[in-house]
Order: structure tokens, then C-alpha cells, then sequence
């Protein structure tokens, strides 16, 4: 089952704004970033797939690229 997010487009995009480079960066074994962060945003961002059911979350791994960027919402972690 994959994970989704509750926000539209914009919203998510202005979070992606204000909370970038202030999370967790993704690092491959030799250091290198791999264009990935986990940003808790502070507010409820989707639901993620988790153990048989879907977990709210504030969490999200971003992928950035040349073209833009996408959140998936990421519930590892999150209180039940």
C-alpha cells in the first residue's frame, strides 16, 4: 500500500520552503548526499502505510532533483 499526502500542491510546496535544510539529510556509506531529507513539518502532512494500517503523519522524506522536489510522507517514528 504506498503512503499520501493530504495537502495540495502549494501548500506542500510552501512547507518544503520555509523547512528545508532544517531536517535529517540522507546519506549513501560513503557520505554523499543523496538528494533526500526527512523534515518533520509540524503539521499533519499525509497518511503512511504502516504494519496493516495508515498512520498520520507530520513527517516527510523530500527527493529533491533539477526539476523540483516531492514529499512522501514518511510515519516511522510517529507515536500511535
Amino acid at each position: 500500500m504506498p503512503s499520501y499526502t493530504l495537502l495540495d500542491n502549494s501548500e506542500l510546496n510552501s512547507l518544503i520552503h520555509q523547512k528545508a535544510g532544517k531536517g535529517s539529510l540522507i546519506a549513501d556509506d560513503f557520505g554523499n548526499w543523496k538528494n533526500k531529507e526527512i523534515i518533520d513539518f509540524g503539521k499533519i502532512i499525509g497518511k503512511d502505510y504502516i504494519d496493516g494500517e495508515f498512520i498520520e503523519t507530520k513527517r516527510g522524506t523530500v527527493h529533491y532533483s533539477k526539476t523540483g522536489s516531492h514529499i512522501i510522507p514518511n510515519g516511522k517514528g510517529e507515536k500511535r
